[in-house]
């Protein structure tokens, strides 16, 4: 029995940064990693000098930290974590920050028909992506399922959660990168810079003109073929997130296993799908219905997307003769 396992920790490719001319705007950039992921901030501003951008680039890293400390289901020390450690039926008050987004993944959960669903981290944590990786049984994914509902989390005001069962793990994955995204935007923008890309682990958004003093090009990664695109985007004051299985996945007995979890059955869900890409004016937004979306499938995805406006997306499914079908309302 042969495995691998790969990993690609970008999902889409900044092509706009690989231009050799930068005469037109100066460029800043800083990488972190933070968040278990690598993020990186450019800024494209004529008037902004080092040491601003030092003291941003310091601001910016205790955001990340910060956030961390609340979100991170894989930070013993974080908010989140700490939840799996509350009995059952009491009330405890939480981070407001940790709350609103609970509650915002509650109306999501409704939305979706339960597909979005962050406490599918009992489930997940099942999961060890790594050399020699094994899935987990059907009979252990089984007893982890009676804890996975957000139905079993009640909110009260002003930040106050009950837990119906325990534990229950919140996994942010497919929400919190979006979140901490548009809260660094805002930042940014307050601080009065305009041009600038925020990339968390792949997930985007892009404000102004790039280096050259145009739009940002995005380019989406290839599903299948390492380090090429399928397909680019012109963008700005947009968000782009791409969600696809193979960004975290082994193969077990021939068997693609990948981090895109069904809350409904505990294993990766094969619909076909292979990637999901959405443009939207949050990059809350899109991280949420790039999941949702390859969770629900095709046809049940792209309804749920009408009933937003201004979304564009790109979805792309593989057919049993491993040929790729794309379905899109930008391109």
């Amino acid at each position: 029995m042969k495995i691998k396992i790969f990993k690609i920790f970008s999902l889409t490719i900044l092509l706009s940064l690989n231009c050799k001319n930068y005469n037109q705007r100066k460029v800043y950039q800083k990488t972190f990693f933070q968040l278990d992921t690598v993020v990186t901030i450019t800024i494209t501003e004529n008037f902004l000098k080092p040491l601003k951008f030092k003291k941003i680039s310091l601001d910016i890293e205790n955001l990340l930290e910060k956030y961390d400390k609340i979100f991170n289901i894989h930070n013993k020390k974080s908010d989140v974590y700490k939840i799996s450690k509350f009995k059952k039926n009491k009330w405890y008050k939480i981070n407001k920050e940790l709350f609103n987004l609970i509650k915002i993944c509650k109306k999501f959960y409704s939305l979706t028909e339960g597909y979005f669903d962050p406490t599918i981290g009992s489930i997940t944590l099942l999961y060890k992506f790594h050399n020699n990786a094994i899935p987990p049984s059907l009979k252990e994914i089984s007893k982890f399922l009676l804890y996975v509902g957000m139905n079993n989390v009640t909110l009260k005001l002003p930040n106050f959660i009950s837990l119906n069962k325990v534990p229950i793990f919140l996994d942010f994955g497919g929400v919190a990168k979006g979140y901490i995204i548009d809260k660094i935007s805002d930042f940014l923008k307050l601080k009065g810079i305009k041009n600038f890309m925020v990339n968390i682990g792949g997930d985007i958004y892009v404000s102004g003109k790039n280096p050259k003093n145009s739009k940002w090009v995005i380019g989406i990664q290839h599903p299948r073929i390492y380090n090429e695109i399928v397909t680019k985007f012109e963008i700005t004051n947009k968000s782009i997130v791409t969600s696809g299985d193979y960004e975290r996945f082994f193969f077990y007995n021939g068997k693609r296993y990948h981090h895109i979890i069904n809350p409904k059955t505990g294993l990766p869900v094969w619909n076909g799908i292979v990637s999901v890409t959405i443009i939207a004016d949050s990059a809350l937004i899109a991280d949420i219905l790039s999941t949702s979306v390859f969770l629900m499938g095709k046809e049940k995805g792209i309804n749920l997307l009408k009933s937003f406006n201004e979304i564009k997306y790109l979805i792309i499914e593989e057919t049993n003769y491993k040929e790729l079908k794309f379905y899109s309302n930008y391109l």
